[in-house]
């Protein structure tokens, strides 16, 4: 099994593979079933923290303890490009849903936004304290982020404004995932609990622990169906989301993985 961390993973279109970053500076495609590894390549020698994957399933942006950020193909392993490095570690990124950008919570008080094509900075979104991860909505039009403080942050891309200002975890939010819909947001706490929140009015659904150790990744299946969190003790578990309650509280299906 994993001996390593999982800080970053995300499912791919099949529902299937389950592309994860780890300390060990390994970048995996696993089967979400059976826990086989399909696929890995070695990235930058750091621990990984922030991790996506872009739209059409060909890149896979990778950030680093030691403050570097980095492109690769997902399908080769190749290094193409490496960002500027940042004034803190990579503790989160994220691509638009048109890959054209890549957000990066590299700065002390906010994401800075990267053009892919000519690794140039294009705008910030100011956070209330130290971001962490970041996500955007299916239209690109929403960005959410969270902090160390455990707010979670809700910005009109366009303008850069700051919408909403969300109290989810007692301290900071390691994990964040959006559905594919956009409907469902996925927050992962350093309180060890996993929070669920309905994306339209910005509230909360529901609200479970898969262990006693902080949350660190977490992943939505394309059909929003079940969840993946990456555990800090090593742990990936699958959880089910029944489709009629998402009102109701998650139940643990089985570990994927388990040192």
């Amino acid at each position: 099994g994993l001996s390593q961390r999982t800080r970053g993973m995300k499912f791919l279109q099949d529902n299937r593979s389950l592309v994860i970053g780890s300390q060990d500076s390994f970048v995996r495609v696993i089967d979400a079933w059976s826990g086989d590894v399909k696929q890995q390549f070695p990235v930058i020698v750091s621990e990984v923290y922030g991790f996506d994957i872009n739209s059409q399933e060909t890149l896979c942006a990778v950030g680093h303890w030691n403050r570097r950020t980095a492109i690769y193909d997902l399908r080769t392993g190749a290094s193409l490009c490496e960002l500027p490095i940042g004034e803190k570690r990579v503790d989160g990124l994220a691509f638009t849903p048109d890959g054209t950008t890549l957000a990066v919570c590299n700065n002390n008080f906010g994401v800075t936004l990267w053009d892919v094509a000519s690794s140039q900075v294009v705008g910030q979104l100011t956070t209330t304290a130290g971001p962490w991860a970041v996500a955007f909505s299916p239209d690109g039009s929403t960005a959410y982020v969270t902090t160390y403080n455990g707010t979670l942050e809700v910005f009109d891309v366009r303008t850069r404004e700051r919408l909403h200002v969300m109290k989810g975890h007692p301290r900071l939010i390691p994990g964040l995932a959006l559905s594919r819909d956009g409907a469902t947001i996925a927050t992962g706490g350093e309180d060890g609990f996993v929070r669920l929140w309905d994306a339209a009015p910005m509230r909360p659904l529901a609200s479970f622990s898969p262990s006693a150790a902080e949350v660190v990744s977490l992943a939505f299946t394309s059909n929003t169906d079940r969840i993946a969190a990456g555990v800090a003790n090593f742990e990936l578990v699958m959880y089910d989301l029944p489709a009629d309650s998402r009102l109701v509280d998650a139940h643990k299906q089985r570990f994927i993985r388990r040192k």
